[in-house]
């Protein structure tokens, strides 16, 4: 879980990730740990400084929509990242 310590380290100190990183780490992390994406909006709301509604908020409910399919695929595809 290094890169999700790294992700959460640099949004904290910096108020800010790569993009993907918020979606492919950040928000498929709280995706696998049940956190709701309101919830996720408002970390995120709080913690980056270019966290605007009219992309953050969409963004994060497309992924809270994600069908148990698709959750699957995204947990194997992460547990391959994290590995290499």
């Amino acid at each position: 879980m290094n890169c999700l310590r790294m992700v959460i380290e640099r949004a904290l100190h910096h108020g800010y990730t790569h993009h993907i990183e918020r979606l492919m780490v950040l928000s498929n992390f709280c995706l696998l740990a049940g956190i709701t994406p309101q919830e996720v909006n408002e970390w995120f709301t709080a913690c980056y400084i270019d966290a605007y509604d009219w992309v953050m908020l969409p963004n994060l409910l497309a992924l809270g929509r994600i069908g148990i399919e698709e959750r699957q695929l995204i947990q194997n595809q992460a547990g391959e990242w994290i590995r290499s």
